[in-house]
């Protein structure tokens, strides 16, 4: 194997564990990756973008995008933006909606602050999680594999090096 190839392919397994580490890291902090469904916060975050939230806080200010559950009955999560604040309560409100949320938020069911926007990462995600897309990655990277292969060939065989197809004693 030549000396670009080991590097390359080192290079390639140092930044695919980097990434994986950079993630372990982030979840263990209390980070976690949300996709956007709706459009009820554009132009802020748009369907199928993604938000990167940081752990939740004591304290929120109006302006603030956090995510939550609605509700202490259910599971589904709303990132929304801090309209107003009263003793105990969020009132929480979507940029495009035209009224507030008609629900009340206590602090504990606030799973985190909105961080940074993933533009379009949400698609790439829902892609990931159903099985033709973990196949289409997998194909793909065969066909990476493939296509170094043929055109970044090995070292060549010398004349010396090669076994004859067809015998001289035969």
């Amino acid at each position: 194997m030549s000396v670009v190839r080991k590097f390359s392919l080192l290079l390639v397994t140092v930044l695919i564990a980097a990434i994986a580490a950079a993630g372990v890291v982030a979840w263990t902090g209390g980070y976690h990756l949300y996709i956007v469904h709706t459009g009820s916060m554009a132009p802020a975050l748009l369907a199928g973008d993604a938000v990167l939230d940081s752990p939740p806080k004591d304290r929120y200010k109006p302006g603030e995008i956090i995510t939550f559950r609605h509700s202490s009955l259910t599971t589904d999560l709303v990132t929304h933006r801090v309209a107003d604040l009263a003793p105990g309560v969020i009132h929480t409100k979507g940029d495009a909606n035209r009224t507030a949320d008609v629900w009340d938020i206590r602090p504990e069911q606030v799973q985190g602050v909105v961080a940074t926007r993933l533009p379009g990462l949400g698609y790439v995600l829902i892609f990931l999680r159903k099985p033709i897309g973990i196949a289409a990655v997998l194909v793909g990277g065969l066909a990476l594999v493939m296509l170094w292969r043929l055109f970044s060939p090995g070292k060549e065989e010398s004349a010396e090096d090669a076994s004859p197809l067809i015998s001289a004693d035969a």
